[in-house]
């Protein structure tokens, strides 16, 4: 095989996307934390005003004087040839640009073609597990990593990973249990999250057959199976009644499940997340909402409707401006992660014939989580990408944050900026 193209590196990481709502976020987070990790690095987006705007923005944050280096990059993610100069001038470019399913395809192909590693926070299903079955292979041989869902997602699929670190035995099932907790009363998130519920409701088939093709061999089946709850239930272990989570966190759970079974022989752990709801009216709510998109999204007027009225739809959960940085600042969120096993492991070959003997209960706690926890998770993921790539695994292809950076110091990077994983 022929040497690869030499290339001049100028930027360690580039934030594609950075003038969108979440763009803006892991602009600032970046901000924070680029002169004490000594690393080059700039922005890329479609307007120039609107990027120099958030990197002043940025700045302020970060506590520093606006720093007129920051290269200020104009790309259009429909132009493969701006998309190429980009990719050829980085090392891992941390992809902000929704929907991935319209446009993350550009993205890949074109961090492909100049072998540079690619983060994205997509929780687009059908995006993830396209990617992994159709470029897996090449990205493995051209040394190039690319790692999905490293937004809030990142902290259950790590937190699966902490919890059998610290569990003294083998897991059979991790039930995730979600609080997020808002200091202001009106709390609503950007409708770009609504519009990715929207697409995943709507490519269910598609996704099933990518499934078929990506998933050849099941894995092995457990003895004891974990407990599939009611769409609304009280849990007293958390005194909370509860519904349950999207299934993203679960679906990108169950792929490093996969991984480490086939690559690290180790038995796979079921993995089942829920949210936490301040009331039972609040549940009945969520699960209204989530039949209303199931049902109306399945036509093609009906998703025209919901897309078109986000804040009606979805009873004032999304809206078109997004929250505000102060409404951002008075959330937090913890998940929390109740492990059940055995205190003796047995070879993967056998099953335990006795009911788990042993539990654990980890932590997670953060900021805001889906703007604040994810810009924090996403910085982080490409950092450690760039300074401990001798610690992921292979020397590329497309991986889960679980899969990729198990081996890493990741954890400890997320507890420096806040985001803390712990034993109860």
């Amino acid at each position: 095989m022929s040497s690869p193209k030499k290339r001049l590196i100028l930027y360690d990481i580039v934030i594609l996307g950075a003038s969108g709502f979440t763009g803006n976020f892991v602009t600032s987070e970046l901000a924070c934390v680029a002169q004490e990790e000594g690393i080059t690095w700039a922005v890329a987006g479609r307007n120039k005003l609107k990027l120099r705007a958030v990197l002043k923005e940025a700045s302020k944050r970060a506590g520093y004087p606006y720093d007129q280096e920051i290269d200020v990059l104009v790309v259009d993610v429909e132009d493969q040839k701006s998309l190429g100069h980009l990719c050829a001038s980085a090392r891992i470019v941390l992809n902000c640009v929704g929907p991935y399913h319209v446009l993350g395809d550009n993205v890949v192909q074109a961090c492909l073609a100049n072998r540079t590693h690619h983060v994205d926070i997509s929780g687009e299903l059908q995006f993830l597990e396209k990617v992994q079955l159709e470029h897996h292979e090449e990205a493995k041989k051209k040394c190039v990593y690319f790692i999905g869902a490293c937004g809030s997602t990142l902290t259950s699929d790590m937190g699966v990973e902490f919890c059998k670190e610290n569990f003294d035995g083998e897991i059979n099932s991790i039930k995730g249990y979600t609080l997020m907790e808002s200091g202001v009363r009106d709390s609503y998130y950007h409708s770009t999250s609504w519009d990715s519920v929207l697409h995943a409701s709507c490519s269910r088939k598609e996704l099933a057959d990518i499934r078929q093709k990506l998933y050849v061999s099941p894995l092995p089946q457990p003895s004891h199976k974990q407990r599939i709850r009611m769409p609304i239930f009280y849990c007293d272990n958390m005194y909370s009644w509860c519904v349950p989570s999207l299934e993203v966190d679960a679906a990108v759970v169950y792929r490093t499940q996969r991984y480490n079974y086939k690559t690290n022989n180790t038995r796979p752990i079921q993995y089942r997340e829920y949210i936490r709801m301040p009331s039972v009216i609040n549940a009945i709510a969520i699960v209204v909402i989530a039949l209303l998109v199931l049902l109306v999204g399945s036509f093609r007027f009906g998703r025209y409707l919901l897309s078109s009225f986000p804040g009606f739809c979805s009873a004032g959960s999304f809206q078109r401006k997004g929250p505000s940085k102060s409404q951002v600042s008075d959330c937090t969120f913890s998940l929390t992660l109740y492990c059940e096993g055995w205190s003796k492991k047995l070879p993967i070959q056998q099953q335990h014939t006795q009911h788990p003997d042993k539990k654990l209960m980890v932590r997670i706690s953060g900021p805001e989580m889906v703007y604040a926890t994810t810009a924090i998770c996403m910085v982080q993921a490409g950092l450690t990408l760039l300074k401990e790539a001798d610690k992921l695994p292979e020397k590329g292809g497309v991986y889960t944050p679980g899969a990729a950076f198990a081996k890493t110091d990741l954890i400890e990077r997320l507890g420096e900026r806040n985001v803390i994983f712990k034993v109860i």
